[in-house]
Order: structure tokens, then C-alpha cells, then sequence
């Protein structure tokens, strides 16, 4: 019998921050680039930390019911929901770090889950 897949480790949770945000180091910029390339239009944020990619509707419902899947399965994932509509485009944001330009593994295992390349949690 296999074992089920599992998810990447979360990191530790520090007490002194919020949900979502953990200890876990961040990764070089190449293995950030590199990552990036199977999950295309996700971009490194330039105005905080994490990840970032909009996805365009053809109404504004749908960028809603779209936006509302992202929050949930985001905040399945112990994360911080960060989604933003405007008209029939939906921006979502991951993050795990504190730095401008900061991404961890865990933002990655977050977009893989968004993307459905990875076993969503249950």
C-alpha cells in the first residue's frame, strides 16, 4: 500500500507572528526563478513579500466565485487570504516571509495547490 501524498512541511510557527507567517527561510532568487517557470504568470512581488498572479474573468462573477475559491483553499492552507478584484480580473497574493521580494517553499507549495499541480488539503 502507498502512502498518501503529503503536502511540504509548513516551518515552525513563532508566536510573535500572525497566521500564515512562519520561520521558514527564504529561497535564492535563481531556485525562485527556476521554480516560477511551471507555474506561468506568477511573478515575484514587487510590493511586499511572497508570490503574485491575476487571473482575468470574462464577467465579474466570475472573478468572484474565482476569488472566493482562492481565500478558502488559501486559508485551508494556514495562509493569509490576500485576494483583490477588480471588473472581471482577480489578483492573487501568497506570501510566507516578511521581506519585499521574499519567497519560501511554502509560498510554492501554495501556488502548486492553487494551480491543482499539488493534493489539496483535506
Amino acid at each position: 500500500m502507498n502512502a498518501p501524498e503529503k503536502l511540504a512541511p509548513r516551518g515552525r510557527r513563532s508566536p510573535s507572528r500572525g497566521p500564515g507567517e512562519t520561520v521558514t527561510p527564504p529561497l535564492k532568487a535563481e531556485r525562485i526563478q527556476e521554480s516560477l517557470l511551471a507555474f506561468p504568470g506568477w511573478q515575484v512581488r514587487s510590493d511586499g513579500p511572497g508570490l503574485v498572479r491575476r487571473y482575468e474573468f470574462p464577467t465579474v462573477r466570475d472573478s468572484g466565485a474565482f476569488a472566493a475559491f482562492a481565500a478558502s483553499l488559501l486559508a485551508e492552507l494556514d495562509a493569509v487570504p490576500e485576494v483583490e478584484i477588480v471588473g472581471s480580473t482577480a489578483a492573487v497574493r501568497v506570501r510566507s516571509g516578511r521581506a519585499v521580494g521574499e519567497v519560501t517553499a511554502i509560498d510554492l507549495e501554495r501556488v502548486a495547490v492553487l494551480e491543482g499541480r499539488s493534493k489539496e488539503p483535506r
